[in-house]
């Protein structure tokens, strides 16, 4: 009887592991796509990466600096501190990017994106990092 209990136990533990896992595994595939969409977004707006706003490389090594304090305290991932950390970490980036979206301005003979289509972005952006915060198993 004693052995059952501990073995549930065990099982609990290793499923709240992969649970934690799968949820920090989406929150870096998410980063991943978020980085490869800015990437994007000044390759369609400028020439060369000598004249990206210096506040998209502050982005990036936000981004950078995220993914490594994740695989840092990953063994922490189940606890209240870390859940609270992590989604100030996502608050920050995504008010970042939504400053780095009313810099941005296309450069000559680049398509230019209309004030509506900035505040579309923005909101998207807001919407899918609320997300991911509240819920990131809802990105997958």
């Amino acid at each position: 009887n004693g052995d059952t209990k501990m073995s549930e136990t065990s099982k609990s533990i290793d499923e709240k592991d992969f649970d934690n896992n799968l949820i920090l595994n989406n929150i870096l595939r998410g980063l991943t796509m978020l980085e490869n969409s800015l990437d994007r977004l000044m390759r369609n707006n400028f020439y060369d990466r000598t004249q990206y706003p210096e506040l998209y490389f502050d982005v990036k090594s936000l981004l950078i600096n995220i993914r490594e304090w994740i695989s840092d305290f990953k063994m922490f991932s189940g606890t209240e501190n870390f859940t609270y950390s992590l989604s100030m970490l996502l608050t920050e980036l995504s008010q970042v990017i939504i400053d780095l979206f009313d810099v941005i301005s296309s450069e000559n003979g680049k398509k230019q994106v209309s004030k509506k289509q900035k505040e579309k972005q923005k909101k998207s952006i807001r919407f899918k990092m609320s997300m991911t915060v509240s819920n990131p198993n809802s990105l997958y």
